[in-house]
């Protein structure tokens, strides 16, 4: 008898093995914005979703579009990244979108967009004050808060 329930129980362990080999794989954790936009930099050329320039500055697109909530005090939005001059003061806790309808690499949709390499030691997101659509530049990564994702009709 206790052969038998050894034999049964091996047999459910392996069944239940070959289930999990079937399962889907667990969604990954939210990205940070500036681990996101770091990781696409790290990818090679050929595998990079890319737009060329706007304004002399290289920038990578990501879909969907994001927008962000404002995490530190004293931040402003800067017509260029680190060093621009000041367009707008944005409040902690303001929120802060990227959803801008480009062309990336032959396709025109929604993307986030952020700059390809470190100004000042961090990206840049390219976006605009959610309450005021015209306050447009770019914010630091670091100082930003995923919030939520946008779609065609807005964040």
């Amino acid at each position: 008898m206790r052969f038998r329930a050894y034999i049964a129980i091996s047999a459910s362990a392996a069944a239940l093995a070959l289930v999990g080999l079937a399962a889907p794989v667990a969604s990954q954790p939210r990205i940070a914005p500036s681990a996101q936009l770091r990781q696409y930099a790290a990818n090679s050329h050929a595998n990079k979703p890319r737009i060329s320039h706007i304004n002399n500055i290289p920038l990578l697109c990501s879909v969907p579009g994001e927008s962000y909530t404002v995490t530190t005090n004293n931040i402003n939005i800067r017509t260029e990244p680190d060093g621009g001059s000041v367009v707008a003061s944005i409040p902690r806790g303001a929120w802060f979108d990227s959803n801008w309808l480009v062309d990336c690499a032959g396709l025109t949709t929604h993307y986030l967009l952020g700059t390809e390499y470190q100004y000042g030691g961090q990206q840049w997101v390219k976006g605009w004050r959610h309450s005021n659509s015209s306050q447009k530049g770019y914010v630091g990564s670091a100082w930003l808060a995923f919030r939520k994702f946008c779609t065609a009709t807005g964040c």
